[in-house]
């Protein structure tokens, strides 16, 4: 007679375990603040690339409203330090 193992490990697609990434939770309205915070990215836009900022605004405001409209709680990655 054969043993079976039970496998214990956790698997992972592999761009997550390549790049260190972890799931962090947000609810809606904790995402949208995080997302506020991110788009203070335009300031530094403005001063180094004033030329790219009308642009990465029109694309992260379609992009927000795209994630908004599909995701009942948003699934955000961010890598670890």
């Amino acid at each position: 007679m054969q043993e079976r193992s039970i496998s214990t490990s956790v698997q992972r697609v592999d761009i997550l375990l390549n790049h260190k990434l972890v799931q962090m939770s947000y609810s809606k309205g904790g995402y949208k603040n995080y997302i506020k915070e991110y788009m203070q990215a335009k300031e530094k836009l403005e001063k180094e690339n004033p030329d790219r900022v009308e642009a990465f605004m029109e694309g992260a405001k379609t992009e927000m409203e795209k994630a908004f409209a599909e995701a009942e709680e948003p699934s955000v990655f961010l890598g670890s330090r």
